[in-house]
């Protein structure tokens, strides 16, 4: 009988005899199971009646991921290339091979990418354990927004006919992602 650690022992369907001296057999329903969750590795469970005992072989693999979802989106999920994706208030669902769901701290997954998003990325990759997730992401290029000049040049007066000197002038440029 097969098990993932954490279950109990079903003894549904189960037949115990008690064996006597004399040889008869008897059917007996008042035995004890150990009902302790099963443990990774675990080879038996022990079956108890009338300071006697038994044992059932069984088989225990190790609870692990078999599918993950992302049960709430990241708060942000446009990006202009350039900037790092920001899981913040992303949730990540994982159903385990025992069938319970519990929700992963964001240690316990992994995204790609990880590193500056380009235009022509589109999905990040969530990924715990074997199981893989996907949220859909825009990015869009990066391109000024906005000019000024934040200092002026050296020279600002000048008599008609003469050539416009820039030097100590400096202009600022502001792009879609904020930065300058």
């Amino acid at each position: 009988v097969s098990y993932i650690a954490g279950q109990t022992f079903d003894k549904t369907g189960m037949e115990v005899k008690a064996v006597y001296s004399n040889g008869s057999e008897q059917t007996i329903t008042n035995y004890s199971v150990d009902t302790t969750p099963l443990v990774t590795g675990q080879t038996s469970v022990y079956i108890t009646y009338n300071n006697y005992y038994t044992s059932v072989p069984v088989s225990v693999a190790s609870k692990a991921i078999s599918s993950i979802t992302v049960t709430s989106q990241p708060d942000k999920t446009s990006y202009v290339e350039g900037e790092v994706f920001n899981p913040t208030g992303m949730v990540v669902t994982a159903t385990y091979t025992d069938g319970s769901t519990e929700d992963l701290a964001s240690t316990e997954y992994s995204y790609l990418p990880a590193a500056a998003l380009t235009s022509d990325d589109n999905v990040i990759t969530i990924s715990a354990g074997s199981a893989t997730a996907t949220v859909p992401i825009t990015v869009v290029e990066k391109e000024i927004t906005n000019i000024a000049v934040t200092k002026s040049p050296n020279k600002i007066s000048y008599i008609a006919g003469q050539a416009v000197d820039i030097t100590g002038m400096i202009v600022t440029a502001t792009y879609n992602d904020g930065s300058t």
